[in-house]
């Protein structure tokens, strides 16, 4: 079974400065970075990975695929 759980960072840009980004970890031992700075929405994504037990193999697509629907 796999647990995603939200990972908070803090990040430096040279064009915005420091900012709160969201990542997303699984048992870690895979962490994607930086995946927002909406907590909220970042909670959402991990409700997603862990209702649907979402393979490592495929978490980046599926993030990158929640992102474009949120944005679109």
């Amino acid at each position: 079974m796999y647990k995603y759980e939200r990972v908070e960072q803090q990040f430096t840009n040279e064009n915005i400065g420091e900012y709160t980004a969201y990542g997303i970890i699984l048992e870690n031992n895979i962490l994607i970075e930086d995946v927002t700075s909406d907590k909220i929405f970042a909670d959402k994504i991990i409700k997603k990975l862990n209702n649907f037990q979402v393979s490592p193999i495929h978490i980046k697509d599926v993030i990158e695929n929640l992102i474009i629907q949120q944005y679109s």
